[in-house]
């Protein structure tokens, strides 16, 4: 028989889920509304496509220059150097011109580096600059997108506009904040399990390279998509168990976490016995980005198969001490 207490203690902690939990959304636009985007017609690419660029320029922009360069793009690969400089391909009549925004400058690369030779596979971020007086100068104003090159993709995801729960599909430990190819003015929002509160947050765009935070698998993260778009994910199917750490405070609270794997192999009442301590799982809920609503599975309220988990999103986990869990195929 369930103690009363606890029932009570459990719908109040379903309560906290759906209320608590959810992070005002912010009108991206009042701090985020940058001069210059930079777009791709795709998000990943094969080793033989050509990279199609589009740099544009916000209304309200105006400036001059002492040649027909009025814009340009070079791209960095992961470690931020730069592979190709696309000044350094191109001739520009020296001719006194004048830009006013809106523009879109439309440039293709052919996935080779300033020497000729083809880049390796990996993540690559393009920056689109207005050009300086000469086109050698300092530029005025840049933004960057993230694509990935030389492999298909093996994992689309798609996010809705506005607040999404996120977690990597697939075992891997290459992304961080910074590299997941969000449109920019996006956010990334850690979980702080021990303190239960949030921690880092990353503004895609806006907050520094040098504050990114690497994305580990396992870890459930909150993403507020400036737009709808679909997120392409390199990684490996696990083909062994996993063993993760749950941590909180010792009079009990949430942790954020995901699940890479299959869709539809596993279900939330499977998550109780993973654990070293099943009693210790309580709840398991997930956000429905496009209801805009919490969906919640209470273990000794509704003792039923539960929503399936789904590799890509986030899940709440309600512990009433930390555990150890293992899951895999």
């Amino acid at each position: 028989m369930i103690p009363s207490r606890k029932i009570i203690s459990l719908l109040a902690v379903a309560a906290v889920a759906i209320s608590s939990l959810t992070l005002v959304p912010m009108n991206s636009s009042a701090f985020y509304n940058e001069p210059v985007t930079v777009t791709t017609n795709k998000v990943a690419y094969v080793e033989t496509e050509n990279v199609q660029i589009n740099v544009s320029v916000a209304s309200g922009i105006f400036a001059s220059f002492s040649s027909t360069c009025q814009c340009f793009f070079v791209v960095e690969n992961s470690s931020g150097t730069v592979v190709y400089d696309m000044r350094q391909h191109y001739y520009w009549s020296q001719i006194p011109t004048i830009l006013t925004g809106p523009k879109t400058f439309m440039f293709t690369w052919n996935q080779k580096d300033d020497a000729g030779h083809k880049v390796q596979p990996g993540n690559y971020e393009i920056w689109g600059y207005i050009a300086g007086y000469t086109p050698m100068d300092n530029p005025k104003y840049g933004a960057s997108r993230l694509i990935l090159t030389g492999k298909n993709p093996f994992c689309e995801v798609a996010l809705a506009a506005g607040w999404n729960l996120f977690s990597l599909p697939l075992l891997t430990s290459n992304y961080t904040s910074a590299s997941l190819g969000l449109p920019g003015g996006s956010l990334v929002v850690k979980w702080n399990p021990r303190a239960q509160s949030y921690g880092s947050i990353f503004l895609v765009g806006v907050s520094p390279p040098s504050t990114a935070f690497s994305l580990t698998e396992g870890t459930g993260y909150w993403i507020y998509a400036k737009s709808a778009c679909t997120l392409v994910i390199y990684g490996d199917v696990p083909t062994t168990t996993h063993h993760y750490q749950w941590d909180v405070p010792s009079v009990g609270g949430w942790v954020l976490v995901g699940f890479p794997m299959t869709p539809g192999a596993w279900h939330a009442s499977d998550v109780a016995r993973w654990s070293d301590l099943p009693d210790s799982i309580d709840v398991v809920c997930y956000y429905d980005a496009l209801a805009g609503a919490y969906v919640t599975y209470i273990a000794i309220i509704i003792p039923s198969t539960g929503f399936d988990l789904m590799p890509a999103m986030g899940y709440w986990v309600y512990l009433d001490h930390s555990v150890t869990v293992a899951y895999g195929p």
